[in-house]
């Protein structure tokens, strides 16, 4: 899979997010024993990571359904929306874990965590947010500094799924996670995390981890929960086609209230400097596949790549694949397909 550039196709991000996820990204696989991350992945949801340090967050809201990635889920994904979990485990003497709400389209799983601590002088933090950092709560501003003086320091991790690393039933099981927080008041710490449902099962088992003092003594305790898979998608095959410049082994187009996924096996049958992939409709609108600056010499084979698009009801009866340069944008090849239902 390859790493595509969504600047060109999206507003740029604001350095605060783009460094929080960068840092998180670090911080997820340092922490937690979640598969490797790949930087050969096409994910919209971590456009133009940057290593930049972040001073604000980008979440303001605390529901399942409250993005930053730029992507609106459908209305229709309210219904998949589950609150008042039936949970085991996430007490311990420092502070509550609960599972606020949740969501699985059958292919990605949201939930937004709130950790509570059980004591004024017990001060909760996790991701990337460090020393230098500020953060708002409730319109006013706080540095790091600020909301540790005089407390006692608990750095909390994000809940592990059990089986993370199977993503044998997943056809986007490769694609990153996101995470980011926000605080509702001093002693109320929320994560919000995305990542690749792990199997067609409802997952039950996780674990998390914190660290009673800072970053020392790590303690991992086990929780528990259920998250229904009651998802409707729908699913059409992209057919093979042979161009000039670029050819297609095929793929799928996934359809569901969160994304819209595509996976498709493209080969390059030119060099090409500065060349993009893209998914257009009839109207003109187009979704960046792939990206890169390099060529990608023919001898390479065919590249899979897997794409988080903006979800749709419905597909067109015709799209094309466009092949083009960017930096100026110019159109090399298209072929037009009929997505087929399957």
């Amino acid at each position: 899979m390859k790493q595509s550039n969504w600047q060109r196709a999206y507003e740029q991000a604001p350095a605060s997010f783009t460094g929080r996820m960068e840092t998180t990204l670090a911080h997820l696989k340092e922490e937690e024993p979640m598969k490797k991350l790949s930087l050969r992945i096409v994910c919209i949801a971590a456009a133009a990571v940057l290593a930049l340090m972040g001073t604000a967050i980008a979440l303001t809201a605390t529901g399942v359904l409250d993005t930053y990635t730029g992507i609106q889920p459908l209305p229709t994904a309210q219904s998949l929306v589950q609150k008042d979990f039936d949970q085991q485990g996430g007490e311990n003497y420092l502070f509550t874990l609960t599972v606020r709400e949740a969501l699985c389209d059958g292919y990605r799983t949201r939930i937004v965590y709130e950790y509570r601590a059980k004591a004024a002088d017990i001060f909760l933090y996790g991701l990337d947010f460090c020393s230098g950092d500020s953060v708002d709560i409730d319109g006013q501003e706080y540095t790091f500094e600020q909301l540790a003086a005089g407390r006692r320091p608990v750095r909390v991790s994000m809940p592990t799924p059990a089986g993370a690393s199977d993503d044998s039933a997943n056809p986007v099981g490769g694609a990153a996670d996101t995470a980011d927080f926000l605080y509702e008041s001093p002693g109320v710490l929320i994560l919000w995390k995305e990542f690749a449902a792990v199997s067609s099962q409802d997952a039950q088992q996780y674990s998390y981890s914190y660290f009673p003092n800072g970053s020392e003594s790590r303690v991992t305790e086990p929780l528990a929960f259920r998250i229904r898979n009651a998802a409707e998608i729908k699913e059409y095959a992209i057919p093979a086609f042979e161009g000039e410049r670029f050819a297609c082994r095929g793929g799928r187009l996934i359809l569901s209230p969160l994304y819209t996924y595509m996976i498709v096996d493209v080969q390059l049958r030119q060099e090409i400097q500065n060349r993009d992939i893209w998914l257009c409709d009839a109207q003109g609108n187009r979704y960046e596949v792939a990206s890169g600056s390099a060529a990608m010499p023919d001898e390479q084979g065919f590249e899979t790549y897997t794409s988080l698009l903006s979800p749709m009801e419905t597909l067109p009866d015709t799209l094309q694949l466009l092949l083009s340069t960017y930096g100026p944008f110019e159109p090399l090849e298209s072929i037009a397909f009929q997505p087929e239902a399957r």
